[in-house]
């Protein structure tokens, strides 16, 4: 199994996810429970704009594989594109519940709580990164994109 993820991931390094795809459904069928496989064909499925699939992909393995609840992240970016801010929201702070270090899911959240127009939560997951030793570079920028989105 972990010899297909590799195989998905240089495909996907390539920009080749409709076979990316192929290679880690080969790896999932050798071992279902492949966190690596799960979570690699949840991003192949998104950047083929399949998010309804990379959504349900990892709604099915969350409960139910070993560090599912980090898939929380893959499915926050999908339920987002689709448009579903709330639950985007949700699985983000889920995802940090287990690794409150992770600044890309905090990122992704103050984005979607700004989309959403939680301003205040945004600023205080801002804070949060800051506290976490995120780049001031990223802090500055969020930073701005708030005080843009107030207005």
């Amino acid at each position: 199994a972990e010899l297909m993820v590799g195989v998905g991931r240089e495909l996907l390094d390539k920009g080749d996810a409709e076979r990316a795809v192929s290679a880690f459904e080969r790896a999932r069928e050798l071992h279902p429970a492949n966190l690596g496989a799960i979570t690699d064909l949840g991003v192949a499925l998104s950047q083929l704009e399949r998010d309804d699939e990379a959504v349900e992909l990892s709604s099915e393995a969350i409960d139910s594989v070993a560090g599912g609840e980090l898939l929380r992240f893959n499915r926050g970016n999908a339920t987002r594109r689709l448009g579903n801010l709330d639950q985007a929201i949700t699985d983000y702070r889920r995802c940090l519940e287990f690794l409150p270090e992770w600044n890309d899911v905090r990122v992704n959240l103050v984005s979607t709580l700004q989309m959403n127009g939680d301003l205040d939560d945004a600023d205080a997951e801002i804070e949060l990164l800051a506290s976490h030793d995120a780049p001031p570079e990223l802090i500055e920028m969020l930073r701005e994109n708030l005080e843009e989105a107030r207005g």
